[in-house]
C-alpha cells in the first residue's frame, strides 16, 4: 500500500494552495523479457548512450542518408533440427552520421525481413521474421574513403513464422528481442554521396524464448547509403 500527500501553492498568491492526497497500491509490470535478455539490452543501450553522448563534446558534422541492403543469414548455437539452415534477407530504413575528430557514430534503423531454412526429403522448412533493426556503429577511417567499423546491435521482432510444406503457423515462442555485435568495412564514395559497406552480424541472444531451442542468428549484410543530407 502506498499513500502520497502533494500539496501544490500559487507562486503569486501562497494562500491558495491545492493538497492532494492518493492512497492505492503498486504493482510490478511484467517485463516481457527474461532477466538475460533485459541485460542486453540494458548493455546496449549503455553502449549507445555513450557513443552518442561524445557528439556533446564538439561541432560535430551530421549527415543523414536512406540505407538499403541485403543479407545471408544463418543460425549458430542451435541446439535442434534447424542447425543447417540458411537463407537470405533485406533491409531499409535511415541512417545519421555524426562526424567527429577520430571517428564517426552512425546510427541506424531499419525494417528487416530475415529467412532461413532448408529441404529435407522433399519438404521445405522455413523460418521467417519481420522486425527492427536498430544498429550503432563506431566508424574509423583507415584511409580517405576506406573504414573500419564496429558497434552493438538490437534486432526488435514484430512477427515470426514457421513454414512446413504447406502449412504456416506463426511461432508463439519467439523472442521480442536480440541483442548482438556487429563489425565490418567499407567506403564513401568519392565522387556520388554513397557510402557501400559490408557488416558481419552475430547474434548473443536467442531467436526463441523456449529453453528446448537456443538458436541464434548470424550473418553478412551488404548494404548501401544514399547521403541526402
Amino acid at each position: 500500500m502506498v499513500v502520497a500527500h502533494l500539496m501544490m501553492c500559487s507562486t503569486l498568491d501562497r494562500s491558495l494552495c491545492l493538497d492532494i492526497h492518493f492512497k492505492g497500491t503498486l504493482q510490478e509490470m511484467p517485463l516481457g523479457l527474461d532477466y538475460q535478455k533485459r541485460k542486453n539490452v540494458k548493455l546496449f543501450t549503455k553502449i549507445a548512450l555513450a557513443l552518442l553522448a561524445a557528439t556533446t563534446f564538439s561541432m560535430a558534422e551530421i549527415n543523414v542518408g536512406g540505407h538499403i541492403g541485403g543479407s545471408y543469414n544463418m543460425l549458430w548455437d542451435v541446439n535442434t533440427y534447424m542447425e543447417d539452415y540458411s537463407g537470405l534477407g533485406f533491409n531499409a530504413g535511415v541512417e545519421a552520421k555524426i562526424a567527429l575528430p577520430i571517428i564517426a557514430v552512425v546510427p541506424g534503423v531499419y525494417f528487416a525481413y530475415e529467412s532461413v531454412g532448408k529441404t529435407d526429403y522433399g519438404v521445405d522448412y522455413t523460418l521467417s521474421k519481420t522486425g527492427i533493426e536498430v544498429p550503432v556503429m563506431a566508424r574509423l577511417s583507415l584511409l580517405p574513403i576506406v573504414f573500419v567499423e564496429a558497434g552493438p546491435q538490437l534486432n526488435i521482432n514484430m512477427s515470426t513464422t514457421i513454414e512446413f510444406g504447406d502449412e504456416e503457423f506463426d511461432d508463439s515462442n519467439a523472442s521480442t528481442a536480440e541483442f548482438g555485435i556487429a563489425i565490418g568495412a567499407g567506403a564513401d564514395l568519392p565522387v556520388l554521396p554513397l557510402t557501400v559497406d559490408v557488416r558481419f552480424f552475430m547474434g548473443l541472444s536467442s531467436m526463441s524464448d523456449d529453453d528446448e531451442f537456443t538458436g541464434k542468428r548470424m550473418g553478412i549484410d551488404l548494404g548501401v547509403t544514399y547521403w541526402f543530407l
